[in-house]
């Protein structure tokens, strides 16, 4: 296992530290008990100018934003830079590591959410190819034709099905 400069500092100020815990107590190194975070989150909801909008949330609810977002960023990092024909066993397979799911099957709801959460938020600021932009033109024009009358609904719609087909 390589040890970060965070894990390294924890271990050097508590070398007899006896546990491997994600969360623990600062000044003393003990692990914090699950009460800490969930009065944690309590308290920083009910303090907060949201607390209404945000009463329904947990300590857990934190954790499931987290792992959605990184899954959406992982896919956005894919889409971006390379082709994968299976781009989502990798964003699963990659943030799966960073949360200590057991199994990329348990991610498969984050990658859902995550999906949705790309679309509502980088929808018209995606790059689109020249592939794409060529046959939405194609679209366009014969809606166009329709339109203007120089083609019948029948044909119209021949062609778009044929122009759809072929992406």
């Amino acid at each position: 296992m390589v040890l970060t400069d965070r894990h390294h500092g924890i271990t050097q100020q508590w070398p007899n530290m006896d546990h491997d815990e994600l969360f623990i107590n600062v000044t003393n190194g003990k692990p914090l008990k699950g009460s800490y975070l969930k009065n944690y989150t309590l308290n920083v909801i009910k303090n907060s100018r949201y607390a209404q909008k945000l009463a329904h949330l947990n300590n857990h609810s934190f954790r499931h934003r987290y792992i959605t977002l990184n899954v959406a960023k992982t896919l956005r990092n894919y889409n971006s830079g390379a082709i994968f024909s299976n781009i989502l066993r990798v964003a699963m397979s990659a943030v799966r590591k960073l949360t200590l799911h057991a199994s990329n099957s348990t991610m498969e709801q984050y990658v859902h959410l995550a999906q949705l959460y790309n679309q509502k938020f980088t929808l018209g600021t995606e790059k689109v190819s020249s592939l794409v932009r060529t046959e939405i033109a194609k679209l366009k024009r014969i809606v166009q034709r329709y339109e203007s009358n120089k083609v019948s609904s029948e044909d119209a719609l021949a062609n778009l099905t044929k122009v759809i087909n072929g992406i």
